[in-house]
């Protein structure tokens, strides 16, 4: 009976971290989901601008404009890598101490969500 009721409290602690966890790295992908729409908008608008007839040299432009594409991709690989990271650490911390692993619930509540970067994790 005390063992039952053990493993009835360590699930509903668990429930209780995963919740919190959820929500936590909702909200940071969603701080950086708009980060990247926010960039996205500024570079089609810049290419918008120049294509319009900048006396810029062309070569020039693309130049930057492909930098900063680079450092946006580079920028999004980076938060995939550290919230599948965060995933990963949390479930060697679970199997320490006799938890319920996340990383497949994180990933199957993030297919429901809407959002578009959400989706390439």
């Amino acid at each position: 009976f005390r063992e039952i009721k053990r493993r009835s409290v360590m699930k509903r602690v668990s429930n209780a971290e995963r919740r919190e966890i959820v929500i936590f790295l909702a909200w940071e992908v969603d701080k950086v989901t708009m980060f990247y729409l926010a960039e996205w908008q500024r570079l089609s608008t810049l290419l918008m601008e120049y294509s319009s007839g900048n006396p810029q040299p062309m070569g020039t432009v693309l130049r930057q404009l492909g930098d900063d594409l680079l450092e946006l991709y580079a920028f999004c690989c980076q938060n995939l890598v550290a919230v599948r990271q965060i995933l990963f650490r949390y479930d060697a911390f679970c199997r320490t101490f006799e938890g319920i692993p996340m990383l497949d619930y994180y990933m199957k509540h993030v297919k429901t969500q809407a959002t578009s970067f959400r989706k390439l994790l």
